[in-house]
């Protein structure tokens, strides 16, 4: 029996009442499972967003030791300390900077 305000919609006809019930609570069931599912989705991204800022930071704050401590060591040591701490501090920032787009592109996929 459908009202009279309800005749325009869409309907279903189930043979029980249980059968009724089954199909809403597996419908109200399958959309707690999807919500939970996009919460863990946007947990995972802020965690992964936080990793990619803090990998940011770290990276500008290594090249601005670098240009300080070069600035530093070629008015005191000279420029072969310089050569050998620019080459091991680009090293390193290279690495941190492969890890950053690697994790990028992770979260881009």
């Amino acid at each position: 029996m459908i009202l009279n305000q309800h005749a325009n919609r869409n309907f279903l006809t189930f043979t029980t009442f249980d059968a009724a019930m089954d199909e809403f609570f597996s419908k109200v069931e399958s959309q707690r499972i999807e919500q939970q599912k996009k919460a863990q989705e946007d947990s995972a991204f802020q965690k992964l967003e936080k990793i990619r800022k803090d990998q940011v930071t770290f990276y500008y704050s290594c090249q601005l030791v670098v240009h300080t401590w070069s600035n530093n060591v070629l008015r005191t040591n000279g420029k072969s300390l310089l050569r050998d701490l620019s080459n091991s501090m680009q090293h390193r920032l290279f690495s941190i900077k492969s890890l950053f787009y690697s994790t990028f592109l992770l979260v881009s996929k």
